[in-house]
């Protein structure tokens, strides 16, 4: 009788400490650094002649961009409307003219210029950038 009120009573401890653990864990993890740090990226003028681009995110991260050439003149986008399939020819020069990488970070970016530099992509391995969006005054 006395065992089986002591195991009782450390069961219910050893559940009390689970909870309250993976509580402590769940707060720890909502406090992560960099999973949503907000950066002003500046595109800085490459001193040689390359037509590299520097791109410096932050002051941990720089990019040394050049241009990517990954489609044709023509680029083909095949889309269904129902079950009818339709082929529309793009200009794969114009689809990638604002696309970038950086062959040792890991990183492909698109740089656009018309409102203000705007840069979306992967930064490498771990990392992504994307423009935040506009929000209304209040």
């Amino acid at each position: 009788m006395v065992t089986s009120i002591v195991t009782s009573f450390f069961i219910r401890l050893l559940c009390v400490f689970a909870c309250l653990s993976a509580i402590l864990q769940v707060t720890h993890c909502g406090n992560i650094p960099g999973e949503g740090t907000l950066v002003f990226p500046k595109l800085l003028t490459s001193r040689d002649n390359t037509g590299t681009k520097l791109l410096k995110i932050n002051d941990d991260l720089t990019l040394n961009l050049e241009k990517s050439s990954v489609m044709g003149k023509e680029f083909l986008l095949r889309t269904y409307q129902g079950h009818v399939m339709q082929h529309n020819y793009l200009d794969g020069e114009a689809l990638e003219e604002d696309l970038y990488h950086d062959p040792k970070k890991f990183a492909s970016v698109i740089v656009s210029e018309e409102n203000g530099l705007e840069v979306e992509g992967v930064l490498g391995p771990k990392l992504a950038i994307k423009p935040l969006e506009a929000q209304g005054r209040s």
